[in-house]
């Protein structure tokens, strides 16, 4: 990753002989710093501040004359030397003419700004930037580590990632309470709004942790603004390494959040774990609530999906698999059009009609709403 920027440059350069390319040759021409403002206000300062990737022999090319002076620089690997620190490329020159004429040693040149302002820093600002910005994403470093193998580009380490994502925990913490804190005050705009006070239709789902089943996330979302409302971890050590009590235990501490937050729930909807309809009957009976719990249509359409394989599996049954594709489809437009009609006993309503065709009724009385 090269970041341009003109601190980098000195400013004396630009009365000096500089390197371009002329048919595919490298020349030398005289450039004034007039020149040289004209040419960056045609590019426009907004594709000067981006950051790109560069070639390793592409960036060669440019140091084979001294930036500083302009002498061409001898074809020895000595003459300057790359080092990648991160994402950052870093190019040490060894000039015989700034050496005999100042007291400069050596040349030192940096794709990218240092992150402080420090005469002894070595972190450059791009090393930082690309970790803060995995961490925004939620991406990995390992995912990161194997696109930057595939793609040959230069990245931070492992422990550089990790040592970045300590030093900003207490910065993450702040800002993820501040969202949260903003998306409820946003849930309970809507639901005033619609004139709805008899509490928010929650959803939640879990996950262990892929690698190691120590951890276990759940979610929350509210279902009229499709919102992430809370996140609650629970650790192994907490529950007795139980994965049902590390399940209870994270449904219940989101429950109590919105206590806490004065919010009423008026339904929890969630796959068929029997899990989270314990903690609803446990908290129905402890505190001064009467939340319901809903299966998630998809769950429900796979029971109804195995019940029937298991019914048609009886003596003169079998032609109740031929219901199974017919009964998905019903149950899904059942969830959409009640959904759509803004009440969730809509949804019980049209699916039950299909009780009614079970038993030969086919035709209803027409009713105008």
């Amino acid at each position: 990753m090269l970041q341009i920027n003109d601190e980098n440059v000195p400013q004396h350069r630009w009365a000096k002989r500089a390197p371009t390319m002329q048919d595919g040759n490298i020349v030398s021409e005289s450039t004034t710093a007039s020149t040289s403002r004209a040419q960056n206000d045609q590019a426009g300062q907004d594709d000067w501040n981006q950051n790109f990737i560069v070639d390793g022999n592409q960036l060669k090319e440019l140091f084979q004359f001294c930036p500083c002076c302009g002498t061409a620089l001898a074809a020895k690997k000595s003459s300057f030397h790359l080092k990648v620190v991160g994402t950052t490329p870093v190019v040490s020159i060894n000039c015989i003419e700034c050496r005999r004429n100042t007291s400069t040693r050596r040349i030192v040149w940096a794709g990218q700004k240092q992150a402080v302002d420090h005469p002894r820093s070595r972190s450059f600002a791009g090393n930082p930037l690309a970790a803060i910005a995995a961490i925004t994403c939620g991406t990995s470093w390992n995912t990161l580590s194997q696109y930057a193998k595939e793609t040959n580009t230069a990245f931070i380490s492992k422990s550089f990632f990790s040592r970045t994502i300590e030093n900003l925990r207490p910065a993450i913490t702040k800002v993820y309470n501040f969202h949260r804190a903003n998306d409820v005050e946003t849930v309970k705009s809507a639901y005033e709004e619609s004139g709805l006070h008899d509490g928010w239709n929650i959803a939640v789902d879990g996950v262990y942790d892929r690698r190691c089943h120590d951890f276990y996330k759940m979610v929350a979302v509210d279902l009229k603004t499709k919102l992430c409302i809370h996140t609650e971890v629970v650790h192994s050590s907490e529950t007795g390494g139980l994965r049902d009590d590390m399940e209870k235990e994270a449904f219940r501490r989101i429950l109590l959040r919105f206590a806490d937050l004065g919010v009423r729930i008026r339904s929890v909807t969630s796959d068929h774990g029997s899990n989270f309809k314990h903690v609803i009957d446990e908290m129905n009976g402890t505190m001064p609530c009467d939340m319901e719990w809903c299966l998630d249509h998809r769950y429900l359409s796979r029971s109804l999906v195995k019940a029937l394989r298991e019914a048609s599996k009886e003596d003169s049954c079998g032609s109740l698999v031929n219901w199974i594709p017919t009964i998905k489809s019903h149950l899904e437009s059942s969830v959409r059009v009640g959904s759509w009609a803004g009440d969730r006993n809509n949804i019980k309503f049209f699916f039950n009609t299909c009780l009614y065709r079970v038993a030969g009724v086919h035709f209803w009385k027409k009713v105008t709403f």
